[in-house]
């Protein structure tokens, strides 16, 4: 059984997550969130390691986050109602404002009910 190696809790979300790579754009869904990363659903492969600049459009009082982050997990993924092959794609953020930190606290926290802190 593996060990669960996080400092921040995740939670369950879905909204949209901008991507941007090289001057390239993808849209995204979130899948999950903690305030250090975002797990989201891709229908492009973008490989680990690499950086990206990242918008979450937190649902919750209609916050937009930036900020920068680099790519540290991809896997393989379909979810139902995808139309063709989909990649699980966990960013760590890397370069985050202390603003932008705190959006993302208040939005675990009023989403999920939970104390962030």
């Amino acid at each position: 059984m593996s060990e669960e190696r996080r400092v921040s809790p995740r939670f369950g979300t879905n909204f949209p997550v901008t991507l941007y790579v090289d001057g390239n754009t993808f849209p995204a869904n979130s899948i999950n969130l903690s305030e250090r990363g975002v797990c989201c659903e891709t229908t492009e492969y973008l490989p680990s390691f690499t950086p990206v600049k990242i918008t979450l459009e937190l649902p919750v009082k209609n916050e937009t986050v930036e900020g920068f982050g680099i790519i540290v997990r991809v896997r393989n993924g379909m979810y139902a109602g995808a139309k063709g092959k989909t990649y699980l794609t966990s960013i760590h953020f890397e370069d985050i404002g202390a603003y932008e930190r705190q959006k993302i606290a208040t939005y675990l926290s009023e989403a999920g009910n939970i104390n962030v802190g």
